[in-house]
C-alpha cells in the first residue's frame, strides 16, 4: 500500500511539471518604446506570472545567449507587455522565450505552467490602407491614407510636412506633401505605429491604390520606414486601353472586305517626366502609330496614322465638380503623318481625361473594396459577432471572396488646331501616277467613350470616337484604272472630307498573365482615322503588350 501511494504521488508531481498549452495565439505585436514589446492575446488571460528572455536571431536561428530579460504584465485587457532592462536595437531579429504561470479566463481555471516562444523583428516596414467612404450611390477613395507599422513612428519635426511619392506610371513617382496625424499610442497599443495622411485637394495622388514611397517617415529607431503597399492595396494590373498606357504595342494580322491581308503595328511610347520645380507638372513626349504593312494606299485598307507629340500636363484632383473627381489635361504640339510620309500636319493639341465617380467598377477595384469591407467587418455579416469576424478576416486581398464580373468606363476627349504645312505629292502604290494635295487648315474635336466588360479570363472593350472636322481637309485615294494602252494601272485622285468622321473598335482580350499585361487580342475596327481618313471595316488578330 505505501508503494502504491508513493507511485501516485510521483505521477502527480510529474504531471504538475508538464507545461500546459498556452492559450494565446501570438501573431500581432507592437513596439511602443525602444525597450518595450507588446504581444496581442486575442483569447485573453485572467492572470499572468511570467518572465521573458530576449535572444538574438541570425539567418533564422538563435545565434547567442540571452541579451536581456523582462517581467510580463497584462495591459489593456489582452496585451502581454514586456519592459526590457536593456533597449532593443533597430534592424534586428529576435526570439522571445516566455515562461511562467497563467490562468485563463475560463470558469474555475487554475494557474498552469507554460513555456512558449515568439519571434519578431525591429526592421522597419509599414502597410497602407485606404479608408472606405460612401458618397451618394458610388464608392470612392477620399484623399486619405492610413499608415500602420508594428514599430512606433517618430514624430515629425515641428512645422514640417511629410514628403511621399506616388507612382503615377511605371517608374514615374510624383512627390506629394500630405498633412500627418499620428496617434502615438493614444487609444492603446492598437494605435501604436499608426498615422493618417491627408492630401490637400490640389495635391492628391492620381490613384490612391498606387505604390508609394517615402524617405522622410522614420520610426523610433530612426530608421526610414518603407511603405509596403503590396500586402494591403490592390494588386498591380495593366492599363485597360492604349490611351491609359505609357507603353503599348499590338502586333496583329488583318483581314477585311476588299482588302488584302497585312501585318499591323498599333503602338504607343509615352514616358512621363515629373518637373519637380514646376508644381509637379509632367513633361509628356509621345509617339503613336496605327499602320499596316505597305500603308493604306492600294488594296491594303487599314488605318494609316503616325503621330509624334510633346506636351505638358498633370492630374488635378477636383472637389467642387460633382461626379467629376479628377481631370488629367495635356497641352502640347504634335506632328501628324502617315506610312508614306505624304501627310505633314502640324497641330496644337489639347487632350484630357475625366475621372468620374463610380466609373471604375473593375474586378480589381471591386475585389479591393470587398477586401477592405471584409477586413474591417463593415458591414458586419448577419449572425456573426465582431470578434469572430475579425478572427476570420482576410489578411491579404487575395484572401477575400472574389467577384466574377466588373466594368469600367472612361470619358476623354481633345481638340486639334493646325494645318498641313505645305502642298504634298501623293504617289500611287504602283506606276508613276501622282496627285498634288493642297495645304489646308485643320480644326477637329474628338470626344471618346470607352467601356470594358471584365470576366475572370476574358475582357470585352468597346470604344467610339465621334470625331468632328470643322474645316474641309484634303485627302487622296487610289483606284484601279485602264491606261491608254489598255493595261491595268493605278490612279490617284483627291477627295475632301469634313463634318463627322467617326471611328470605333470592339476588342476581345484573353490575358496571358494575372496582371493582363500580355494578351491575345482580336479587334474589329470600323470608321476612319486622320490624317487621310481612309474608311476601314477590318478584323485584326494578334498579341498585345501594355504597361
Amino acid at each position: 500500500m505505501p508503494y502504491r501511494l508513493f507511485l501516485l504521488a510521483a505521477l502527480l508531481g510529474a504531471a504538475q511539471g508538464i507545461a500546459a498549452d498556452f492559450p494565446c495565439t501570438l501573431a500581432t505585436y507592437r513596439i511602443a518604446k525602444v525597450n518595450q514589446l507588446a504581444l496581442l492575446c486575442q483569447e485573453g488571460l485572467a492572470e499572468l506570472k511570467a518572465t521573458a528572455q530576449l535572444l538574438p536571431v541570425q539567418n533564422g536561428s538563435v545565434s547567442g545567449p540571452k541579451i536581456t530579460s523582462a517581467a510580463l504584465t497584462i495591459q489593456d485587457f489582452n496585451w502581454i507587455v514586456a519592459d526590457f532592462e536593456k533597449p532593443l536595437q533597430g534592424g534586428q531579429d529576435y526570439e522571445l522565450l516566455l515562461s511562467g504561470q497563467f490562468r485563463s479566463v475560463k470558469p474555475a481555471a487554475e494557474l498552469a505552467k507554460f513555456e512558449t516562444r515568439f519571434r519578431f523583428t525591429t526592421k522597419p516596414g509599414a502597410t497602407l490602407a485606404i479608408p472606405l467612404n460612401t458618397s451618394g450611390t458610388s464608392l470612392f477613395y477620399g484623399s486619405s491614407l492610413a499608415v500602420g507599422s508594428a514599430i512606433e513612428l517618430a514624430p515629425l519635426p515641428k512645422d514640417s510636412r511629410l514628403t511621399i511619392e506616388a507612382e503615377d506610371g511605371p517608374g514615374l513617382y510624383v512627390p506629394h506633401q500630405p498633412s500627418v496625424r499620428m496617434d502615438r499610442g493614444e487609444g492603446g497599443f492598437d494605435k501604436i505605429g499608426t498615422a493618417m495622411l491627408t492630401f490637400d485637394p490640389g495635391d492628391a495622388p492620381r490613384r490612391l491604390n498606387a505604390r508609394f514611397r517615402s524617405s522622410s517617415l522614420l520610426d523610433i529607431f530612426k530608421q526610414p520606414v518603407p511603405l509596403k503597399s503590396a500586402k494591403r492595396l490592390a494588386l498591380p494590373s495593366a492599363p485597360k486601353s492604349k490611351d491609359d498606357a505609357f507603353y503599348f504595342a499590338k502586333i496583329l494580322h488583318q483581314v477585311g472586305a476588299n482588302s488584302r491581308p497585312a501585318w499591323i503595328l498599333d503602338a504607343k511610347l509615352a514616358p512621363s517626366f515629373t518637373l519637380r520645380h514646376l508644381a509637379n507638372w509632367q513633361f509628356r513626349p509621345s509617339a503613336e502609330s496605327d499602320i499596316g504593312q505597305g500603308g493604306a494606299i492600294g488594296k491594303t485598307k487599314t488605318n494609316d496614322y503616325i503621330k509624334f507629340g510633346l506636351g505638358i500636363g498633370r492630374f488635378i484632383r477636383t472637389t467642387r465638380l460633382g461626379p467629376v473627381q479628377g481631370i488629367d489635361p495635356t497641352l502640347g504640339a504634335a506632328y501628324e503623318t502617315n506610312y508614306s510620309g505624304a501627310k505633314r500636319n502640324l497641330l496644337a493639341v489639347l487632350d484630357f481625361r475625366l475621372f468620374l465617380a463610380g466609373s471604375d467598377q473593375s474586378r480589381k477595384q471591386r475585389n479591393f473594396i470587398r477586401f477592405i469591407q471584409q477586413r474591417d467587418c463593415k458591414p458586419l455579416p448577419e449572425g456573426t459577432t465582431l470578434a469572430d469576424c475579425q478572427k476570420n478576416a482576410p489578411v491579404e486581398p487575395q484572401d477575400a471572396t472574389q467577384v466574377r464580373f466588373g466594368y469600367q468606363f472612361r470619358v476623354s476627349g481633345g481638340a486639334e488646331l493646325g494645318r498641313q504645312i505645305s502642298d504634298i505629292v501623293a504617289k500611287a502604290s504602283e506606276g508613276n501616277a501622282s496627285a498634288t494635295v493642297p495645304a489646308y487648315a485643320i480644326a477637329r474635336i474628338r470626344p471618346k467613350l470607352e467601356l470594358d466588360l471584365e470576366f475572370p479570363r476574358l475582357t470585352f472593350t468597346l470604344s467610339g470616337t465621334p470625331r468632328y472636322l470643322a474645316t474641309v481637309e484634303n485627302v487622296y485615294r487610289e483606284r484601279d484604272v485602264v491606261d491608254t494602252d489598255g493595261k491595268p494601272a493605278k490612279a490617284v485622285f483627291l477627295e475632301q472630307v469634313s463634318g463627322w468622321r467617326p471611328s470605333g473598335e470592339v476588342a476581345v482580350n484573353i490575358p496571358l498573365d494575372d496582371a493582363g499585361r500580355f494578351a491575345v487580342t482580336s479587334t474589329l475596327k470600323l470608321g476612319s482615322l486622320p490624317p487621310n481618313f481612309q474608311r476601314v471595316a477590318i478584323v485584326q488578330t494578334g498579341v498585345t503588350l501594355k504597361f
